[in-house]
């Protein structure tokens, strides 16, 4: 097997995985599998085994429709958009599936996810800073799993993994105006739930950071 030059942008690496080059698909999976999993792992409420088999088909399913690719939008966008499309599809078997496993392994990996979501500072150097910022991002992961889904997967998309709104608009098939409107609804509730779920002198200061 051949390694992909590292340099090589997502269009031409399409590009060469329709000229026949499926290697070439490889790279792309490599690039976008934290990102899908991610997105999938919270649209879903799921578990890392329901999340790796979730991602795992929607690359699969990529790989099958690649020919439709039309490269008018970034590569990752696209992808995005069929990770979201195929979640909202299996979200209540998927759910479903997850209850029953994490009900009976008493949630072992609920911290363990919740540090994925990293809105703060990452380079807090003393041991009680690091332990405000994890039981942040607890929180935090806790009050996303309580937002409504239209509201969740814009605040995602927009304070998770960054996207612009542009971007969104494309993942969600949604106007520009409806996307700002539920990134900015989405980023209130979440506030109102950490402020609600928290110690009044913890929170409010990062719950306003989030939010802003």
């Amino acid at each position: 097997m051949t390694a992909e030059p590292p340099d090589l942008s997502d269009e031409e690496l399409v590009r060469r995985v329709l000229q026949g080059q499926r290697d070439a698909f490889g790279t792309l999976v490599s690039r976008h599998q934290d990102v899908v999993w991610r997105l999938v792992r919270r649209l879903a409420h799921a578990d890392r085994t329901a999340a790796d088999d979730l991602a795992q088909d929607v690359f699969v399913r990529a790989f099958e429709a690649l020919r439709t690719f039309r490269f008018e939008c970034p590569f990752k966008h696209w992808i995005l958009r069929i990770a979201r499309n195929l979640t909202l599809n299996r979200v209540t078997t998927i759910a479903a599936k997850t209850e029953r496993r994490m009900a009976s392994l008493d949630a072992p990996h609920a911290a363990d996810e919740s540090a994925r979501i990293d809105p703060v500072d990452p380079r807090a150097a003393a041991p009680g800073e690091r332990l405000e910022r994890d039981e942040l991002k607890h929180a935090l992961w806790r009050a996303l799993q309580k937002l409504t889904l239209e509201f969740r997967e814009a605040v995602l998309l927009r304070d998770v993994e960054g996207l612009e709104y542009d971007a969104i608009a494309h993942v969600l098939d949604l106007p520009i105006g409806t996307v700002r409107s539920r990134i900015h609804r989405g980023r209130e509730a979440l506030k109102e739930l950490l402020m609600r779920g928290a110690d009044a002198s913890a929170l409010p200061g990062n719950a306003d950071r989030v939010a802003s």
